[in-house]
């Protein structure tokens, strides 16, 4: 059974955001000494990524669109079980479509305490929002300096019947650290150290750990990380550093318990791949801004083209699949050369756009998968492909724009995939590219 104290903590109001409030929120529970699991269950806004953005440790995706309700809670309990306390993160159901993820979902599943953040700033005596039909705390945000936080506590737990817990004031540096800032830029350890300092100072911590401490939650049948029998052990090099610091936890751990091995490198640094590779992993990353340090490793560019020469699988995502293609355009027109395994040139689109929930099915047959296998992940839009005519798309969008693609054994995907959610993928995906050749022997 599992009573550790849990919450969701999220808004209600249009165009409000709690990032600022959360990272000060586990500030102060990290200052009690608490190890901290957090989650986003949203995470088609934050992409897939996995950098310690507030927390202790990397933050999870726990979507209720992409996952069953018994996924979601076998990767609650996997997530937590060294932890001290769990926090999902998003916004509630009254400022969020229909479709797509849902954090009340998430509540009602894992029996969250429901903390409601409220921005001040929209608030007046005639702005107080709809009390949701379930809420079990607030904390207000963006307060003004010269406003009290008692007036907030008497007037919502007269008129919501609910508890305000504390509060954050509206402070010129601080109030922008989330909301001026592109999504994936996070702030310094001060700033997040001050917000937390700032919190402290009225937050009911005893009472929020009171609220937050849930009913016993009965373990699931584990089936998505039980331990498998593997006929070969898989080496798996993974991409990982400053410039593709973003990866899906669960998935790696996904490929730990099918037998795989995992072994790290670096595209800015590394000078060959580890020894041994079956299937090299690329995931998001920050290419936009490290493009030319990576095209300074020729070494590792050309280890990569000798492994696929080899015909060694590579599966890339997003910027990733930016980084294999032969140069990277950016708005202003500027290039730079890049990896070269993808005859193509990525296009880095101007606007910041949000992943688009993507419901779709394999064309072809490939190591990747089996064709009319359905697939569910979050398209980024954010890089188009001009001048390939030599790459076969193996799913298309809503929009038939290529999602997946491939070029001989390399397989690209402009889309963020969590494997949890396809495990059915897995014992195809992690055949070594020989075994996979000799099937069609």
């Amino acid at each position: 059974m599992n009573q550790m104290p849990r919450m969701a903590i999220g808004t209600i109001q249009p165009h409000a955001d709690s990032q600022a409030m959360l990272w000060a929120l586990n500030e102060c529970l990290n200052q009690q000494g608490l190890n901290v699991q957090n989650f986003s269950a949203h995470p088609s806004g934050t992409a897939c990524c996995a950098e310690r953005d507030h927390c202790q440790n990397p933050v999870r995706a726990l979507d209720s669109w992409l996952l069953s309700a018994r996924s979601c809670q076998e990767l609650f309990w996997h997530s937590t079980r060294f932890a001290d306390i769990a926090v999902v993160s998003g916004s509630y159901d009254t400022v969020q479509h229909a479709a797509g993820p849902s954090l009340d979902t998430l509540c009602e599943q894992l029996d969250l305490a429901r903390i409601v953040v409220l921005d001040a700033s929209q608030m007046g005596s005639c702005l107080i929002p709809a009390r949701p039909d379930c809420v079990d705390a607030i904390l207000i945000d963006r307060l003004p300096v010269n406003d009290c936080l008692q007036h907030w506590q008497v007037m919502f737990e007269s008129l919501w019947d609910t508890p305000v817990l504390g509060s954050l004031s509206l402070l010129s540096d601080t109030s922008k650290t989330s909301r001026d800032l592109p999504r994936r830029v996070t702030i310094s350890t001060d700033q997040r150290q001050r917000l937390g300092r700032l919190l402290s100072r009225n937050l009911d911590i005893r009472r929020l750990l009171q609220i937050t401490r849930r009913n016993q939650l009965s373990a699931p049948v584990h089936q998505l990380f039980a331990k498998r029998p593997a006929t070969s052990q898989v080496r798996i090099a993974v991409a990982l550093d400053e410039a593709f610091p973003c990866h899906c936890p669960d998935t790696l751990d996904l490929f730990e318990s099918f037998g795989a091995s995992l072994h790290e490198f670096s595209p800015l640094r590394s000078e060959n791949l580890p020894p041994g590779t079956d299937l090299v992993y690329i995931s998001c990353g920050h290419l936009e801004t490290m493009a030319e340090k990576l095209a300074e490793n020729i070494c590792l560019q050309q280890a990569l083209q000798s492994y696929a020469s080899r015909g060694g699988h590579v599966y890339a995502e997003c910027d990733g699949l930016a980084y294999l293609c032969k140069e990277i355009r950016r708005p202003s027109g500027e290039v730079v050369p890049m990896v070269g395994l993808l005859p193509a040139t990525a296009q880095l689109q101007p606007q910041v756009v949000q992943a688009i929930a993507q419901e779709t099915h394999l064309l072809h047959d490939s190591w990747f998968g089996k064709r009319g296998t359905r697939l569910r992940a979050y398209w980024n839009p954010r890089w188009q492909l001009t001048s390939c005519q030599s790459i076969t798309p193996i799913a298309l969008t809503s929009s038939a724009s290529p999602m997946v693609i491939q070029h001989q054994q390399i397989i690209g995907n402009l889309a963020h995939l969590d494997f949890l959610a396809h495990p059915e993928y897995l014992p195809q995906v992690l055949t070594p590219a020989n075994e996979y050749l000799s099937t069609f022997h």
